[in-house]
């Protein structure tokens, strides 16, 4: 609940997850049952001139266990101008490692 910009990220994160033919099913509180899969993610944004992506954090478990994990993290971007760019195109990336790793 305290990720800003959530409403622009979780669809993105959804529509990216369902290219890999995942369904996705949104849920705070306890992991529903019959859940195999969960991810948990933790996003955070700054203000340089315009709102950018500094921290992104995703982690995919199997009955509890992490089997799949990424990060993103551009908090030290200063003068990096490369830290600015949609948000989409810096997860694109972290998913494909992810799922690669998970061996979807």
């Amino acid at each position: 609940p305290a990720v800003l910009m959530k409403e622009g990220f979780l669809p993105e994160l959804e529509s990216q997850i369902h290219g890999y033919g995942v369904k996705t099913s949104v849920y705070e509180g306890d992991i529903p049952s019959g859940c195999e899969y969960s991810l948990e993610y933790t996003a955070n944004w700054a203000w340089d001139m315009a709102m950018y992506l500094t921290y992104l954090h995703i982690e995919v478990r199997k009955d509890g266990n992490v089997v799949g994990m990424v990060e993103y993290d551009a908090r030290r971007g200063g003068a990096n101008m490369g830290k600015f760019g949609h948000t989409a195109e810096k997860m694109r990336p972290l998913l494909a490692k992810m799922f690669a790793e998970i061996g979807s």
